[in-house]
């Protein structure tokens, strides 16, 4: 079962500063939204893991109804990320509570019970993880990054992260040298690529 990491944070420096922390150690898709109503846009997702890190602040109520849409399709698991140094009690809707103010030991730790594997786990012979395989594969056929984000349900940020990745592992910078790697590689088959794609 994959997983996805879902932060729902007013505030933008928080959001990014978490979905670098986790990208970091984990192998997971992270999806970054500045309110509760970004996640009508993912109620399509189905058949995940799905952690939610949540801003404390947003109605409970309307933030809750939204994420019972999620639970019928999904896995799911609530974490509340609270403005507070101390540790608020978390209430009976949520899985645990964190401060915005953890370091990131603390954060890595209250997540690791939740996400399944480490990106050392799945990793490929060349060096490359399930997800960035599945990026490179429609970056070969031609598809855009908001094309791939729709089709892998991951924020176009998410996709440059794979393809700056991808880059750093490969040493490959164009569409048509990743395209020639996924093929000398068995990951497209030559008949699924957009020729207009390459010139």
């Amino acid at each position: 079962m994959n997983t996805k990491i879902i932060i729902v944070h007013g505030a933008d420096i928080i959001s990014e500063g978490l979905a670098s922390i986790i990208g970091k150690k984990y192998d997971v898709d992270i999806i970054t939204l500045s309110t509760v109503a970004g996640l009508a846009s993912y109620q399509s997702i189905a058949g995940h893991k799905l952690i939610f890190l949540m801003d404390s602040k947003f109605d409970e109520a309307t933030l809750y109804d939204m994420i019972e849409l999620f639970r019928k399709n999904n896995e799911v698991k609530i974490v509340l990320v609270h403005d507070y140094d101390h540790q608020r009690q978390c209430d009976s809707n949520c899985d645990c509570c964190c401060s915005a103010q953890s370091c990131t030991e603390q954060i890595l730790t209250l997540l690791e019970p939740y996400i399944s594997s480490k990106k050392s786990e799945k990793r490929t012979s060349a060096g490359l993880s399930e997800r960035e395989i599945e990026v490179i594969k429609l970056v070969a056929i031609g598809k855009t990054n908001k094309e791939i984000a729709d089709a892998l349900f991951i924020s176009i940020h998410t996709v440059i992260s794979h393809r700056k990745n991808i880059t750093e592992k490969l040493g490959i910078k164009s569409i048509s040298g990743l395209t020639v790697f996924a093929i000398l590689n068995n990951l497209i088959d030559a008949t699924a690529i957009d020729q207009d794609g390459l010139i």
